[in-house]
C-alpha cells in the first residue's frame, strides 16, 4: 500500500492517526511519498519518522532517483543474461552441427549416455550452479569439470584442481583457505589458499568424499556465504568462485552412515553428472582410441594413422576396468611400439586379446625398457 502527499510528510503524518492506521494494517509495510517541495532552507533538514515501524517515506525526487537506478541495474542485468543465453545457445548449436558431434572439447562421447551428459554440460556451463560429478576412477571426471569451466563466463580465469584425497587432513585446510603468519609452526609468512587463487574462476575438488566432517563444515560455509577464513586469522575473505566436485564414492550411503554432511550434499548436488564406466559404453572405445592415437602420434612425431581390424577387435573385446585412463595408457604404449602406419593386435599386451586384465604400465611409455 502507498500514500501520496501533496504537503510535507511530517506535517501530514501529525494530522493523520498513523498509529491507528499501522495497527489496523498489523504493521504491514507502508510506503509514503511526498510531492511537496520544501523551501531551500528546509531541504537539508532530516525527517525523523523512525517511530513508525515498517513505514517508508521518500521525497518524489528521491523516489525518481531510486527508480532510475533500479531501471539502469535491471537493464544491465538483462543485457548480461541475454549475453549468457546467446553464448549458451551458440555453444549448443555449434556442438550439434559439428563434424564430430560426439566430441565436446577433449571429451569423446558417441554413446547415448555420454551424448546426454555432453548436452547437459553445454547447457549448464554458463551458469554458476554447483555440480557434483561421480563415476568410477578413470572415467574422465576432471575432463568434464574442465569442459564446464572452459565454456563458462569464467573461462579466462583460473581453473584450480585439488585432489582432496591426496592432501593430509592436517594440511588440507591451509591448502584450501590459506594461513596467516604464525598460525602454526613453520608458517613464517602469509599464504593464499587455493580458493583465493581461484577467485573469479573455478575450483574443482576431486575426491570430496575423502574430506572430514570438520572440513565439510567449512566448505558448507563457503557455499552458503561465499566466504572463507584463513587458518589463524580472525578475518573472513569473500571470494567469487564456482565449485565443482567429484567422487567415486557413494555419497548417499555416506550421508546415511553419518560420514558426509547431508546439508553439504544437498548444496553440492544441484546438478549431478554420473559418468558411466567404459564397459557400459563400448561404442565410445574406438572414437576415444582414435583421439589418443592422433594425440600421441603428434607428440612423439610418429606416423600412426589408426587401427587395423585386429586392433579394433582387441580394444572392443576388452572390459577396460581402468576406464578411459587405462585406454589412454594402452594407446600411448602402442603408438610408441608401433612399427607401421596402423596399430595391430601385436602392439597391445597379449592379455588384452584374451579379455583378461592387462598389465599396461600406468605411466605409459615411461615404463618401457630396452633390457
Amino acid at each position: 500500500m502507498a500514500l501520496i502527499f501533496e504537503q510535507e510528510v511530517e506535517e501530514a503524518l501529525t494530522e493523520l492517526p498513523m498509529a491507528k492506521i499501522m495497527s489496523q494494517r498489523k504493521n504491514r509495510p507502508l510506503l509514503c511519498v511526498s510531492y511537496f517541495e520544501p523551501v531551500a532552507e528546509q531541504r537539508n533538514q532530516k525527517q525523523d519518522l523512525s517511530r513508525f515501524y515498517n513505514l517508508y517515506y521518500y521525497k518524489k525526487a528521491d523516489l525518481d532517483q531510486i527508480v532510475a537506478d533500479n531501471l539502469r541495474t535491471h537493464r544491465q542485468n538483462t543485457d548480461t543474461i541475454n549475453q549468457l543465453i546467446e553464448k549458451e545457445v551458440e555453444d549448443f548449436v555449434t556442438w550439434v552441427h559439428a563434424k564430430e558431434p560426439y566430441r565436446f572439447g577433449n571429451i569423446i562421447g558417441k554413446s547415448r549416455e555420454m551424448q546426454r551428459i555432453l548436452e547437459l554440460v553445454a547447457r549448464i556451463a554458463q551458469t554458476d550452479i554447483s555440480v557434483i560429478i561421480d563415476g568410477e576412477s578413470g572415467t574422465g571426471k576432471e575432463l568434464i569439470a574442465r569442459a564446464i569451466h572452459e565454456h563458462s563466463r569464467r573461462a579466462q580465469n583460473p581453473f584450480v584442481v585439488v585432489n582432496c584425497g591426496a592432501i593430509p587432513e592436517g594440511l588440507l585446510e591451509s591448502e584450501l583457505f590459506g594461513h596467516v603468519r604464525g598460525a602454526f609452526t613453520g608458517a613464517t609468512v602469509n599464504r593464499k589458499g587455493l580458493f583465493e587463487v581461484a577467485n573469479h574462476g573455478t575450483i574443482f575438488l576431486d575426491e570430496i568424499g575423502e574430506t572430514s566432517l570438520t572440513m565439510q563444515v567449512k566448505l558448507l560455509r563457503f557455499l552458503q556465504e561465499g566466504e572463507i577464513k584463513p587458518v589463524g586469522s580472525t578475518q573472513t575473505l569473500h571470494v567469487d568462485v564456482r565449485l565443482l566436485a567429484a567422487t567415486n564414492r557413494n555419497l548417499e550411503k555416506m550421508v546415511e552412515e553419518g560420514t558426509f554432511r547431508q546439508d553439504l550434499y544437498y548444496r553440492l548436488n544441484v546438478i549431478r553428472l554420473t559418468i558411466p564406466p567404459l564397459s557400459e559404453r563400448p561404442e565410445d572405445i574406438l572414437p576415444i582410441a582414435e583421439f589418443f592415437i592422433k594425440k600421441y602420434a603428434a607428440r612423439i612425431h610418429k606416423t600412426v594413422l589408426g587401427l587395423d581390424e585386429s586392433a579394433r577387435q582387441v580394444l572392443t573385446g576388452y572390459t577396460w576396468p581402468g576406464n578411459v585412463r587405462e585406454l589412454e595408457n594402452a594407446i600411448e604404449r602402442a603408438v610408441a611400439l608401433a612399427s607401421g602406419p596402423y596399430l595391430t593386435r601385436e602392439d597391445f599386451p597379449a592379455a588384452m586379446g584374451n579379455g583378461h586384465v592387462a598389465a599396461v604400465p600406468q605411466d605409459g611409455v615411461k615404463a618401457l625398457s630396452l633390457k
